[in-house]
């Protein structure tokens, strides 16, 4: 959790849990990145021949390292919590979204995954609210722990008001 995420708590407002990031969600990137070196290596010891398919694959490579940057940059510089009163993220290093919505104003939140998600344990989280845009965060390793929190949150809060 960032220092953005405890500079904005409201009083007596308390953390339920915060989103945790998996870095196996980064490896499909690096494998793709690995072969790619290993194809322009390859290629480069066949001979002038090969110079133009040499050449494709280094270019390939080359902006494979960079989407594979980009996308730890992107995981590493996101956070999410549940708090008591609202679910509040960040996303972003050098351009930074931010969102807080009260947890009343929340539609849905979604959980998908992909094969390999499921089998290392991360999957994308997606948060719909009232009359706003879906926001979503990639790579979590607790999302059912967030969706099982925030929707807990609720009924305590529901609880405290009708009680009161």
């Amino acid at each position: 959790m960032n220092r953005y995420i405890r500079k904005h708590l409201l009083k007596d407002e308390t953390i339920i849990i915060a989103g945790t990031f998996n870095f196996l969600s980064l490896l499909g990137s690096f494998l793709l990145a690995a072969l790619l070196l290993v194809a322009t290596i390859l290629l480069y010891g066949l001979g002038d021949d090969y110079l133009i398919f040499y050449g494709i694959a280094f270019i390939l490579f080359v902006i494979q390292i960079f989407r594979a940057i980009s996308k730890v940059i992107r995981l590493y510089s996101q956070s999410i919590v549940v708090t008591n009163k609202r679910v509040m993220g960040k996303r972003g290093f050098l351009s930074i979204v931010t969102f807080e919505h009260p947890l009343e104003k929340i539609d849905s939140i979604a959980i998908s995954g992909t094969f390999f998600g499921k089998i290392f344990k991360f999957y994308k989280l997606e948060i719909r609210g009232q009359g706003e845009r879906s926001i979503f965060f990639s790579g979590l390793s607790n999302a059912e722990a967030i969706r099982d929190s925030f929707y807990k949150a609720m009924d305590d809060k529901k609880s405290t008001i009708q009680s009161a």
